[in-house]
């Protein structure tokens, strides 16, 4: 059995769905307002990212089914329903990977990890207490300094981010 688990569903859904994980992140779709929209998580309901608001006009709905990054972006793969077409159509979503060292936006890790732009203490102290407790959440890096985690946290976690957080990311 699972030793504990992460409701998704973001603020004004009705239900939630992943159907990917990988590297941290979710990818699956919640319901808001009726809709199906693709829906991005990093391992929380506060960091729900709306997909479906960077498809076209047209589109009356849509669903993420895979993730994956290349250490600089991260891809989702999905579908969605063009009202104007009448069909289903494959959509490709790509941005850009956030800072590994802006991890939370109060420095209480209790809170959840909620990024906010920012490097600053509160990232630092986030990062420590999750890190004192072997905590996945701060499983940044294998050891090769790519960011890709290992489900292990280690000195190599603690290394990768404090790189990034002296640099500013």
């Amino acid at each position: 059995p699972a030793a504990s688990w992460v409701d998704l569903t973001p603020a004004g859904a009705t239900e939630s769905v992943a159907f990917a994980a990988s590297g941290g992140q979710q990818a699956g779709g919640a319901i808001v307002g009726g809709v199906r929209r693709a829906s991005l998580w990093s391992g929380t309901a506060a960091s729900w990212v709306d997909l479906h608001a960077f498809v076209p006009a047209g589109f009356s709905q849509s669903t993420a089914l895979g993730i994956s990054s290349d250490g600089v972006n991260t891809f989702v793969a999905g579908y969605g329903r063009n009202s104007i077409t009448g069909r289903d159509e494959a959509l490709l979503w790509a941005y850009s990977l956030p800072c590994p060292s802006d991890l939370d936006n109060d420095g209480d890790f209790a809170n959840g990890l909620t990024r906010d732009g920012a490097v600053n203490i509160n990232d630092l102290l986030s990062f420590l207490v999750g890190f004192e407790a072997g905590n996945v959440l701060v499983d940044l890096d294998n050891g090769t300094s790519t960011g890709t985690p290992d489900n292990a946290v280690d000195i190599n976690d603690l290394l990768f981010f404090l790189a990034r957080f002296e640099a500013g990311c």
